[in-house]
């Protein structure tokens, strides 16, 4: 196995890669644990730091926080999601982060969009057959 194998697009993996889901909907998402995502979670657990080391923090603040830096770093934007009356849902971090807090399912989507690999290959190397 060539270790080129494991080369991933810095600028991707920050700054997103759009990602068809189906239907004619897709998202651009950043990799988990980029650069922005580290610092936000940082950031927003802060005054949390206590409860954070002592495992006592609430699971749906936790969740809450969790949700917060992945609308704000990782779900970047999305194209063609609708409501259930067939109406667009136009992207802004609080409706991501609303739509992560609601709907599991599309949040497990999300985080594992962001964690694999592959979605942030490097350009050259998809084109080159090897991706």
């Amino acid at each position: 196995m060539k270790i080129s194998s494991f080369a991933t697009d810095l600028g991707l993996e920050e700054n997103g890669v759009w990602v068809e889901i189906g239907d004619g909907a897709s998202l651009l998402i950043a990799r988990m644990g980029n650069p922005k995502y580290n610092e936000h979670v940082r950031r927003t657990a802060q005054p949390y730091k206590r409860q954070v080391r002592n495992g006592t923090m609430d699971e749906n603040l936790s969740a809450k926080l969790l949700n917060a830096s992945i609308a704000a770093t990782i779900l970047l934007d999305w194209k063609g999601l609708e409501d259930d009356k067939g109406k667009e849902i136009k992207y802004t971090r609080a409706t991501a982060e609303q739509l992560l807090g609601d709907l599991k399912d599309f949040r497990a989507l999300v985080v594992e969009i962001a964690t694999e690999q592959q979605t942030f290959r490097r350009a050259e190397m998809a084109e080159e057959g090897n991706g």
